[in-house]
């Protein structure tokens, strides 16, 4: 089993900047991407930081936190229908994608859109396989004071 931090560099602005942009903007959004095999997101203890905190953040782009350091929801999550091979009861209540750590290739993906967890400057995996796949994404910090429209279809 293996475990690993990515530590999030921002380089310009400094993250003093950022914090101070977000709190001057009434909107601000980042992107976020886990693309897995045989790791989970958040079921064997990952978690993610934002800046200026030391909470444990237990949940992922278009989905919700949920208190007392449970494990939140990823998009997939809050919708009930997360991909694995088990029943449809299983997939319903799995939090992510994956969060089911199978050999299959899957992916958790959306958009951060809660001020206060932003911006994400660590992440943590959790006990994964020793031969597992990872990919970490985590983009750019949009601020604004007007609701910002993200479609990729547009």
């Amino acid at each position: 089993k293996t475990t690993s931090l990515t530590t999030i560099t921002y380089h310009a602005p400094l993250l003093d900047q950022l914090l101070a942009l977000i709190n001057q903007s009434r909107f601000c959004y980042q992107g976020v991407r886990y693309d897995c095999r045989a790791t989970t997101l958040f079921s064997q203890g990952g978690y993610w930081l934002s800046a200026g905190s030391t909470v444990r953040h237990k949940f992922w782009g278009g989905g919700q936190p949920r208190s007392n350091g449970l494990v939140g929801m990823c998009a997939c999550g809050q919708e009930q229908n997360c991909g694995g091979l088990d029943s449809a009861s299983g997939q319903r209540t799995r939090p992510c994608n994956c969060d089911f750590g199978d050999n299959t290739t899957r992916a958790d993906a959306g958009i951060i859109s809660l001020k206060e967890y932003l911006p994400i400057v660590s992440f943590f995996t959790g006990n994964s396989a020793q031969f597992n796949e990872a990919n970490l994404t985590i983009g750019d910090l949009y601020c604004s004071q007007e609701p910002l429209k993200f479609d990729e279809c547009d």
